[in-house]
Parts: C-alpha cells; structure tokens; sequence
C-alpha cells in the first residue's frame, strides 16, 4: 500500500510540475523543485494519511445534460487499520479495517459485514 501511495504522490507531484510550466511562461525555479523534493520525501516516510476526492463532471450535448458527482477517502494507518470510501450515483462502498478484523458496510441495509481477519 506504501508503494502505490508513493507512486501515486510521485505522479501527482510530476503532473503538477509539469501542468504548472506548460501554463505559464516562467520556468520553474530551484526553490520549487526543492519543495516539491521536500514534500515527496515528506509522503515517502508517511505512517499513516487521510485523502478525500470529490470530483464533478457535467456531460451535455445539443439535447441532453448530465451531471455526477463522486466522493472518495483513503485513510491507512499504523497496525493493519484502514477505511476506503466511495459514493457516487451509482452506489456507495466503505470498508473499514481496526487491526483484527475488515468489515465492509452496506449503507441500503444499514449493517456491518465481517469479511476476513487483518494481516498486519
């Protein structure tokens, strides 16, 4: 999980580098490369972190509008614990680990499910 987090910070970082000197004139000094290297070490020693996503999307042509919306958390910590979190239109999705034991909620039914035991 570290890994793809790593990855995913690293790729963030590259694609706003790279975003920020295409849409502007000015090149990117030192000092931001060296933030930038600053932050990513910052996320590369990380015990645990917390993300939450929203994204909206409006799709129209000449007769049709369409309009949704997702919300998604990612939180890990220290000792196996974690809680994944998706809604959107379509349905909702959490599972939540505390060490022991993954549970998945199901928001329809309002109840728990124990899935398996945590490998920590």
């Amino acid at each position: 999980m570290r890994i793809r987090l790593l990855r995913s910070t690293t790729l963030m970082i590259a694609a706003t580098t790279i975003a920020f000197s295409q849409s502007s004139d000015h090149v990117i000094s030192t000092d931001v490369l060296q933030l930038l290297s600053k932050v990513s070490q910052n996320y590369e020693n990380a015990k645990s972190y917390h993300f939450e996503v929203v994204q909206e999307r409006t799709i129209h042509d000449d007769l049709s509008r369409n309009w949704e919306k997702v919300i998604l958390t990612a939180a890990e910590a220290p000792g196996g614990r974690y809680h994944y979190e998706g809604h959107s239109g379509e349905g909702s999705a959490l599972r939540i680990a505390d060490g022991t034991t993954v549970w998945a909620y199901h928001l329809d039914e309002h109840r728990y499910t124990k899935l398996e035991k945590c490998v920590a």
